[in-house]
């Protein structure tokens, strides 16, 4: 991946995953997923994404198909920051976490 790639990417993640996390942590607050429901969808997109992986970095041939795999990192990201002891150690460059707290909850970007 050249510099100006990984730089988008990150950009774009550094966008893309609080949202995600906003939304996982809204759906575990009022019941409607369970941390046994995320781990089984954290299965299905990290299967998708060892099929379509190469389309988040280039453009697939099917239509949305490159949105649908950088919203599967995304939210697979998401899923670690909030399941995950100590987040997403290292995804280009950066750590992933989330931490509960009794005020509710708060997302933190690493850079190394």
């Amino acid at each position: 991946m050249t510099g100006t790639s990984q730089s988008l990417l990150q950009a774009a993640l550094g966008a893309a995953v609080p949202l995600w996390v906003a939304r996982i942590q809204g759906e575990l607050e009022d019941g409607r997923t369970s941390p046994d429901i995320l781990l089984l969808r954290a299965r299905a997109l990290s299967q998708f994404l060892a099929e379509h992986g190469d389309d988040v970095l280039y453009r697939s041939k099917r239509a949305g198909g490159s949105s649908r795999a950088f919203n599967c990192l995304a939210e697979g990201l998401a899923i670690g920051a909030v399941l995950a002891p100590g987040g997403v150690p290292d995804f280009l460059g950066d750590r992933w976490v989330a931490y509960a707290h009794a005020g509710g909850w708060e997302f933190e970007e690493l850079l190394k």
